[in-house]
Parts: structure tokens; sequence; C-alpha cells
């Protein structure tokens, strides 16, 4: 589960990619909506990409 926080009231992007770069998830939303994914992903690690306008972050994530 996760929630974007911003000072922009700015569109959000998302995608998880697996560590290949194949999409697995992809949504579109608002700052402060709460997007739920991975329940069905196996254990690993996982690339989360949040784009904001011109705002771009990478993460790495992992699920157990």
């Amino acid at each position: 589960t996760l929630t974007i926080s911003s000072n922009s009231n700015a569109s959000v992007q998302m995608r998880v990619m697996d560590m290949y770069g194949k999409v697995l998830f992809a949504a579109h939303g608002s700052v402060h909506d709460t997007y739920h994914f991975g329940d069905k992903f196996l254990s690993g690690g996982y690339i989360l990409e949040v784009i904001q306008a011109s705002e771009k972050r990478t993460i790495k994530i992992v699920k157990g």
C-alpha cells in the first residue's frame, strides 16, 4: 500500500517493474490517493517509479 504526499496538486503516475524492466503494475491518480499493489507479486525486489510533473523518483522495494 502506498500513499503519495506532495506540495503539488499535479497528477501522479506510477509504475512497478521487475528487475528486468517489465511493468507489472501502472496507475494514474492524484496526490493523497492510496494505491494497493503487490498482493500477487512473488517475493523479491522491484522498482517503483513515481512521476509528478517534471519530478521523477525511483525507489527499490522488496516483498518478503
